[in-house]
């Protein structure tokens, strides 16, 4: 993509309710092995490779992004680590587009890389999407922050209004 963005949006997995929950989960698992190895019921080793699991978990959501740019002519995402490079969608590619709300829990089975009826969700946090719809295939839904920005841009590069 050689073109001016437009667009750009760069979420992360920075909600507090959730590191409050990974952190407890994580040092309540960690202190039960520990009482554990100080009995002498629990290996070192099994032990030392608990943490080094716990630190490559934490490590993935600290790390994990989803990166949004939009060109005048394609849509490109890529969502780190699972991209390691962008995907694109030029908007000629596309049967319609449209920015949603919709429910993560219900239509997509939560935040994430998600795989459902309703299609493949890339998502972080919130409510709000922009959906792909393609000839061949389910449609896209690519999680946002920016709902109304998404949209004007959008609507400025006439790709709503071509398609209603």
């Amino acid at each position: 993509m050689d073109q001016k963005p437009l667009f750009y949006e760069k979420q992360k997995f920075n909600q507090r309710w959730l590191w409050t929950i990974l952190v407890l989960v994580n040092v309540a698992g960690v202190y039960a092995l520990y009482k554990e190895y100080q009995k002498g019921t629990l290996a070192w080793e099994f032990f030392v490779g608990h943490l080094v699991f716990i630190l490559i978990f934490i490590s993935l959501f600290y790390f994990m992004s989803l990166e949004t740019t939009i060109t005048k002519d394609e849509i490109a995402i890529k969502y780190f680590p699972f991209h390691l490079k962008q995907r694109t969608y030029p908007f000629t590619t596309l049967k319609h587009l449209e920015v949603v709300k919709y429910n993560p829990i219900s239509d997509y089975g939560g935040w994430g890389v998600r795989l459902s009826r309703n299609g493949k969700a890339f998502n972080v946090k919130g409510e709000f999407g922009l959906k792909l719809y393609f000839d061949n295939r389910k449609p896209l839904l690519i999680g946002t922050q920016k709902p109304e920005e998404l949209k004007k841009i959008l609507e400025s590069l006439e790709v709503l209004k071509q398609q209603s």
